[in-house]
């Protein structure tokens, strides 16, 4: 049974003039309404405060969104820590302005939240569109969830942001001095907290991009190293046995060298 818990859903853009309304539209039509939207623009330099402006205006929930803009570009990590400072609600909820929900996304993470006081963080899968503009309506809901492990974790991301949700705590923040990997190294440090998370396993989350760009050389390079960079990172805040680490960063490029070879 879905309790009265409410939901900040935190979005940053940059440039996203033709992607943000469908990341907005699949906010405002979710099954169990959100209570507060909050919009980061990262100082973008194309019409998206103008598309964001006329979407607000066009909708009668337009008290329930709060549209900040940075003075200058400062990245997404920057932009996510004031949308996470700025949320009042009981649970936060991420999604980036390329990306969709399902329609009951947000009813059914609700509702792990609140059959489990201990929860607190659950994610669930996300799929791959590419260029089509078709959300599926309905899902599989009868999955069983999986408890995540931080052994499995240490080994590999396995969290979509677009399907995070968590508690509202303020305990924890993104990496800002990180370019790629600022989420991977976000939920090592819940994880390694001995935070309760959960895989709800199931689909209710969208990505567009396509595979031509996610296969780029250079992209592939910066991902590596930022994985890299997040387990310096959570040795260095001594979450991590040095013996763990060297372990990590081993297999981490065994696992780069293997997939180049097999190409």
């Amino acid at each position: 049974m879905i309790n009265n818990l409410k939901v900040s859903v935190v979005i940053p853009c940059y440039n996203s003039e033709k992607t943000i309304e469908r990341a907005l539209d699949s906010i405002n039509e979710q099954s169990y309404k959100v209570s507060e939207i909050i919009i980061v623009d990262d100082a973008s330099i194309d019409k998206t405060r103008d598309v964001i402006s006329d979407w607000i205006s066009s909708r009668k929930s337009h008290s329930i969104i709060k549209f900040i803009e940075n003075c200058v570009n400062s990245g997404v990590s920057a932009s996510r820590n004031i949308g996470i400072a700025e949320a009042s609600c009981d649970l936060i909820a991420f999604l980036d302005s390329d990306d969709a929900w399902n329609i009951n996304k947000v009813k059914y993470q609700v509702s792990f939240f609140s059959s489990d006081p201990q929860l607190y963080l659950s994610f669930h899968g996300s799929e791959n569109l590419s260029d089509k503009n078709v959300l599926t309506k309905f899902v599989n809901l009868h999955q069983n969830e999986k408890p995540l492990t931080k052994y499995s974790l240490l080994i590999k991301n396995t969290i979509p942001t677009r399907s995070v949700m968590m508690r509202n705590d303020k305990c924890f923040k993104f990496n800002e001095s990180m370019s790629y990997s600022e989420d991977y190294d976000f939920w090592l440090r819940v994880c390694l907290s001995g935070r309760k998370i959960i895989n709800m396993n199931v689909v209710l989350a969208y990505s567009f991009e396509d595979e031509h760009h996610t296969g780029l050389s250079s992209h592939k390079v910066k991902m590596h190293n930022g994985v890299l960079e997040t387990y310096r990172n959570i040795y260095k805040s001594k979450l991590i046995s040095r013996r763990m680490y060297f372990f990590l960063t081993g297999f981490q490029k065994f696992k780069n060298i293997y997939k180049r070879l097999v190409k």
